[in-house]
């Protein structure tokens, strides 16, 4: 109940209480003092009685035409009901209705008025309307001036006197009730003005009083309702000022410290992923409209019931009595590709991750699933290991078929050799024949290798190796081609073709030019290469123990067709060649070093 309305119900009965009862008391109060007035109005009309010459003749004479005068003009000026002297015995003397004389009157009130030694007054009813009967005794005086009344009225002076008669006189009482009805009637319609405007500017004044509490009612509501950070305005410095700076205090501290639940819902409600929250046995307390959208259930459908069954039957028990209890071990699942069953039961392949939350007392108070669909993500995965798939055959039969023309001009310039007998011209064919064999050989590699971008360059350069080998030391078995070069070493196709053919090069050099008398060592060496940049880079070192290079060699000025392709193809490697002798040994020997990074040849 409002506190209005509270002061409505305790001001009503005082107003009605407040209004009866100053009518009653008022009518009370004006029917007092008229009676009185009435009264006051009768004796002085007796004393004038008493003082009349009529009625002093008339007594003495025992005269009723003498009394009877005066009774009645006192009659017509009060509009009296009736005026009678009553004698002694309570014979009617005179009377205004000639038709009572000399009746005795035996009622209580004539009783009660001859027996009086003093005047009386009693309100008496006669055919409905209400009297105020007066009487009066009336004594001789012992006094035989004639110039004065002889009469006294009221109570006597002295005793021994003797009573002549009794005064009484019918004042009628209706226009004074009706005076005293006027009278309380408008002390009614004060009174009720008085209270009705009292109430007014109570309910006013309470109203101006509880305006700040009703605004900082609303407020409430709308913070109940997640509108954080609302305030009233203060209107007064009393106590209700205090309170509603205290409020908007209160309300700028939750809006910074906390977060609604109709916010948390609305975020967690419009989320694209799916979430799930459990209790800490498993069974569903929360779900969020994705999960709804996504597994084609209803609410009612879910909650109270375990996750598990939300989960496919590949999904290691998920939520199981077993998988709760290792959740709660290890604090939830980083994320994992599972699957989730729907409604119309086709699996939904998903990325799950599960976290745990905590009550106050830091027990385990249930879980927080989130689920991401990669339904169309691992469509794209088939689609594009399907398009590698058919990437990688179209690939091993391009490296194939370059594989195959590399061996038929390889044959071809064999064919083309056969015609000849020139051994420079052999010479320069059989050079020819192993730069395309070094070129067929890395095509090879990459057609038997399941990485088709890039070649395990150790063995390419062992198989390099061994090709050169059987291409010039069929018939000269003393010298030695050694291959080191670190493990775990790839290099792509734009890199490992010159490389290659650098080798080639230098190796087939060193075999027809450093070892006259048949003997000695060719060693081949790539390595990877620490820089200050940290990029990758790579070194290779190519080395013989024969006797070594002129002293005016100079790579940039040979004319040799091989050397001149050794410098070509390091430039398209971005490297750095240097030539020395190797120290330490009987013959000078030759040292190739080049080095260079990552970046793609010819760029």
């Amino acid at each position: 109940m409002r506190t209005t309305d509270k002061i409505l119900l305790l001001f009503l009965p005082t107003f009605l209480l407040s209004v009866v009862m100053m009518t009653l008391l008022s009518r009370r109060a004006a029917e007092s003092v008229l009676i009185g007035d009435v009264a006051r109005s009768g004796r002085t009309i007796g004393t004038n009685l008493t003082q009349s010459s009529e009625m002093v003749e008339g007594f003495r004479r025992g005269d009723e035409s003498l009394l009877l005068p005066p009774l009645r003009r006192a009659q017509a000026n009060t509009e009296a009901e009736y005026t009678i002297i009553l004698g002694p015995q309570r014979r009617v003397l005179a009377h205004t209705n000639v038709l009572e004389k000399d009746k005795i009157y035996d009622d209580g009130i004539s009783r009660r008025a001859v027996e009086a030694v003093v005047p009386l007054q009693e309100e008496v009813s006669i055919d409905g309307h209400r009297v105020m009967d007066v009487s009066y005794p009336v004594w001789e005086v012992d006094r035989t001036d004639e110039s004065e009344a002889f009469l006294l009225l009221g109570p006597a002076d002295r005793a021994g006197q003797r009573r002549l008669a009794t005064i009484r006189l019918g004042l009628p009482l209706d226009r004074a009730f009706d005076t005293a009805d006027r009278i309380s009637n408008q002390v009614m319609w004060i009174v009720t003005v008085i209270n009705v405007l009292a109430m007014g500017v109570t309910l006013f004044c309470v109203r101006r009083i509880l305006l700040p509490v009703q605004q900082m009612a609303a407020a409430t509501e709308r913070i109940a309702a997640g509108d954080l950070g609302q305030s009233v305005p203060v209107l007064s410095h009393d106590e209700i000022g205090e309170l509603a700076h205290s409020f908007n205090r209160m309300s700028r501290e939750l809006a910074t410290t906390t977060v609604s639940v109709d916010f948390l819902d609305n975020i967690l409600d419009n989320m694209r992923d799916v979430l799930i929250v459990t209790h800490a046995d498993g069974s569903v307390r929360r779900v969020n409209r994705a999960a709804l959208a996504l597994l084609c259930y209803e609410v009612g459908d879910v909650i109270g019931r375990s996750a598990s069954h939300l989960f496919a039957e590949g999904s290691g028990g998920m939520f199981s009595a077993g998988s709760v209890i290792d959740l709660t071990r290890a604090g939830g699942m980083d994320a994992r590709e599972l699957a989730l069953v729907p409604g119309n039961g086709e699996p939904i392949a998903v990325v799950v991750s599960v976290a745990t939350f905590r009550d106050r007392g830091g027990a385990v108070a249930g879980f927080i699933i989130t689920a991401a669909d990669i339904t169309e993500r691992k469509r794209a995965e088939t689609r594009i290991r399907q398009s590698l798939e058919e990437k990688q055959v179209l690939l091993k039969e391009i490296h194939h078929r370059v594989r195959n023309n590399l061996q038929i001009i390889s044959s071809l310039l064999n064919l083309q050799a056969s015609k000849t007998v020139d051994a420079e011209i052999l010479a320069l064919f059989a050079d020819s024949r192993n730069r395309v064999q070094s070129m067929a050989l890395l095509h090879e590699k990459l057609y038997q290798s399941n990485d088709l971008a890039r070649v395990d360059f150790r063995d390419y350069l062992q198989s390099l190796a061994m090709t050169l080998y059987q291409s010039y030391l069929h018939d000269a078995p003393s010298i030695v081609i050694d291959v080191e070069v670190d493990e775990g070493i790839r290099l792509g196709i734009d890199q490992a073709i010159p490389c290659g053919l650098i080798v080639n090069e230098l190796v087939s050099n060193s075999l027809k030019h450093a070892f006259a008398d048949g003997l000695g060592r060719v060693t081949v060496r790539f390595g990877r290469l620490a820089t200050a940049t940290g990029r990758p880079a790579h070194r290779l070192v190519v080395e013989d123990d024969g006797t070594g290079l002129p002293a005016d060699a100079d790579m940039r000025r040979a004319e040799s067709l091989g050397l001149k392709l050794v410098t070509t193809l390091a430039q398209q490697l971005h490297a750095t060649v240097t030539t020395a002798e190797v120290p330490g040994g009987a013959r000078p020997g030759t040292r190739y070093t080049i080095e260079f990074d990552d970046r793609i040849a010819g760029v």
